[in-house]
């Protein structure tokens, strides 16, 4: 019975169907969802916080949470949300229907990405139909997996992230295999119009989590790049060098400066309304007064919106200054955590850089293994939360598996190898980093949804291209 309505639901499969399914299943969970921020993500409260800060056109530096880091490293989501707050939707409201738009912009490139490495416009393309069943069933795991679902749908910066790194995927690849097009000079045109829109998605990735976007750039960007010909590598490394450029100033703190201009301001209002003076009178010194039509005026200096470009912390950070604070950073994470990771015993070594990095390293086998592989049912239970992140974790555990068992599979047979090995290596080095990062289970299963389109795209493509053209696969890498 599964199996035959399985096969139904195949036959009549589009990337549009599917697309429109999970937008409207977003929005009757938005419907669904408290008007308070949910207890499954209390961030998005301060997320809709800073929407309606930048909203009101108030100074970032001076927001009481995070200050200005918080608004530079997810500007991706936050800009658009403060637009939609200012046609008059209320905060949580705005940054849930952008976070909801970003997930389900993420299915359709997902998809795009699987019929691209693949070589086919539809499902139906493919010969097999254990094909067709494998890649039905990796492009709806990944547009509805519980976990990844809700973080797509509450007003978090996940979503965006993972928009614009898939973004950034599938149009590398567009651009590797530019080769297949015909017409120079209308191969130069795409090629061009590719180039500009994959600068773009990089740099916004920056603005939706920096640190997500270096470790996307570094490993995925260096390994396709050196699995790729050596035509195609210039334009996909200069797209790369360019979207970080830009992405990194797009991740900036503005700082405002005193000035020494004086302003009338209203008596009574708030100095901050200050701008344009009252009348032809000059205002020239503190505290003197003007009166128009019963309204009185003093003469106030305004703070300028002048700014200062400053890169953020996240970039402008050592690396082993990062390192000497990891244990800071992991003991923030556990506060208040019901499934705090245990404390590290690198304390000692404190500013020590190389006696903590050989500590960190030992701890790395735990930390690791409880990223990847926890939290486990009746061990790491609790609240109802805890339970149902538990209970979805068997699923990882067999997607990570299988995920193993595909890449070992395409090492062997060389199927799809130019983005087997760079995404496997962004899989890697972000579960590696987060494994020293994260202090508690909760924020670390959110954080490992980051990863789900990687271990879904190397199974997908292995698993169907294996069972379809093994040997062109291998000839073309």
């Amino acid at each position: 019975m599964f199996i035959g309505l399985l096969d139904r639901l195949i036959s009549s499969f589009s990337i549009g169907r599917l697309v429109i399914a999970s937008f409207l299943a977003r929005l009757v969970t938005l419907y669904l969802l408290p008007s308070s921020p949910s207890f499954l993500a209390p961030d998005e409260g301060t997320y809709a916080s800073l929407a309606s800060w930048v909203a009101e056109s108030r100074d970032v530096e001076e927001f009481p949470a995070f200050g200005p880091n918080l608004y530079n490293t997810s500007k991706t989501l936050i800009l658009p949300a403060a637009a939609l707050v200012k046609f008059g939707l209320d905060e949580l409201t705005a940054v849930r229907i952008v976070s909801i738009l970003f997930g389900t912009l993420s299915i359709y490139l997902f998809a795009m990405i699987i019929f691209l490495i693949l070589g086919i416009r539809q499902l139906q393309d493919l010969k097999e139909l254990n094909s067709q069943r494998i890649a039905f069933i990796g492009i709806c795991s990944f547009a509805f997996m519980p976990s990844s679902f809700i973080w797509s749908t509450l007003g978090l910066r996940e979503s965006a992230s993972k928009a614009m790194a898939l973004a950034s995927v599938l149009l590398l690849i567009r651009l590797r295999n530019s080769e297949n097009w015909k017409g120079k000079f209308k191969q130069l045109k795409v090629m061009l119009l590719i180039w500009i829109l994959g600068v773009l998605a990089i740099s916004l990735s920056f603005g939706a989590r920096p640190q997500t976007a270096i470790v996307f750039v570094v490993s995925l960007g260096f390994f396709l790049i050196l699995m790729s010909k050596r035509r195609h590598s210039f334009s996909m490394a200069w797209m790369l060098l360019t979207g970080t450029v830009i992405g990194l100033l797009f991740s900036t703190t503005p700082k405002t400066q005193a000035t020494s201009e004086l302003f009338w301001t209203p008596v009574g209002q708030a100095a901050s309304v200050a701008g344009k003076p009252a009348s032809l009178n000059v205002c020239n010194q503190i505290g003197s007064r003007l009166k128009i039509d019963s309204q009185e005026f003093l003469c106030m200096p305004k703070t300028a919106t002048k700014k200062q470009i400053t890169l953020t912390s996240v970039v402008t950070q050592a690396p082993i200054k990062n390192l000497d604070e990891l244990e800071t950073q992991r003991e923030a994470n556990r506060v208040g955590a019901q499934t705090a990771l245990a404390e590290t015993n690198c304390t000692a070594f404190t500013n020590i850089s190389l006696q903590n990095l050989k500590c960190n390293l030992a701890e790395l086998p735990y930390r690791l293994s409880s990223i990847l592989f926890r939290p486990l049912p009746f061990i790491d239970s609790g609240s109802f939360a805890n339970n149902l992140a538990s209970a979805e974790n068997l699923i990882w555990i067999f997607l990570i598996s299988i995920f193993a068992y595909s890449f070992i599979i395409s090492i062997r047979k060389r199927v799809n190898l130019y983005i087997t090995i760079p995404t496997t290596a962004f899989v890697i080095v972000f579960a590696t980093l987060s494994a020293l990062y994260e202090g508690n289970l909760g924020t670390a299963f959110r954080h490992k949804s980051t990863i789900l389109w990687g271990l879904i795209l190397v199974v997908t493509v292995v698993l169907t291209s294996n069972k379809t053209h093994p040997e062109k696969a291998g000839q073309e890498n």
